[in-house]
């Protein structure tokens, strides 16, 4: 498993939130962001890129997960009526991973909280863990992209 530590900057992100839901529900977020926006319009809010955002909620046994994408303009974004949310600055354990989606995003999941957490002088911290998406076709055998999980010593 090769993990990077990396401090990121801030991002600006645009979508469709889904909360209190159960991890095998975030696919609907993005049916949900595609049913009802043009992928081209939506990458060229920001740069393009496409995120998937969990943040957990221990009260309530579920998450937050949003779907969407880095953005420049957090006012044209609301005007869509999506939802803006800012990612403040952090220090991630970046993993990449390749595969199907959504299985390959499941594996790497486990093989952090399995292997990488309980052997790390890091630990997971209260922020949000990221899903940072490729701009490869989602359907290829091997599609490639990283999961970023919040840390601190």
């Amino acid at each position: 498993m090769e993990i990077t530590i990396e401090d990121k900057p801030s991002l600006l992100l645009a979508g469709i939130l889904l909360e209190n839901v159960s991890n095998k529900d975030c696919p609907a977020a993005w049916e949900q962001l595609f049913q009802n926006y043009n992928v081209q319009a939506l990458e060229e809010l920001g740069n393009g890129q496409a995120y998937g955002v969990c943040l957990n909620l221990p009260r309530q046994g579920g998450i937050n997960y949003l779907a969407g994408y880095q953005v420049h303009d957090r006012a044209k974004a609301e005007e869509l009526g999506l939802t803006v949310m800012e990612v403040t600055s952090a220090k991630y354990a970046i993993l990449p991973i390749s595969g199907p989606v959504p299985d390959s995003i499941r594996q790497g999941f486990q093989k952090a909280w399995q292997e990488f957490f309980p052997r790390s002088i890091y630990r997971h911290a209260e922020g949000p863990d990221l899903e940072v998406y490729s701009k490869q076709n989602l359907s290829v055998p091997n599609f490639q992209m990283e999961l970023w999980f919040s840390v601190t010593k």
